[in-house]
């Protein structure tokens, strides 16, 4: 999966997503994974605890689990 410093939005199931975000540094990718769900109003909202920060390397396996959702894949930072 390609990390950029702008947010992504992946689709989850049962309305709920995925929102990721990035940053180069010296040691690798800072990565930060918010599950997001749409509320009454249609808004897409954070769901309480469900936020991580991850440092990772380059093409590393990266995973975790947010109560009912697990994610898994490779990170690479895109080009700036």
């Amino acid at each position: 999966m390609t990390i950029s410093s702008q947010p992504k939005l992946f689709s989850l199931k049962a309305g709920k997503s995925l929102q990721i975000s990035g940053s180069q540094t010296q040691k690798g990718i800072d990565m930060k994974l918010v599950v997001m769900m749409t509320n009454a109003d249609g808004i897409l909202v954070p769901i309480p605890d469900s936020q991580i920060e991850i440092e990772t390397r380059q093409g590393q396996q990266v995973g975790s689990v947010f109560g009912d959702v697990s994610v898994k894949f490779k990170a690479t930072m895109e080009p700036q």
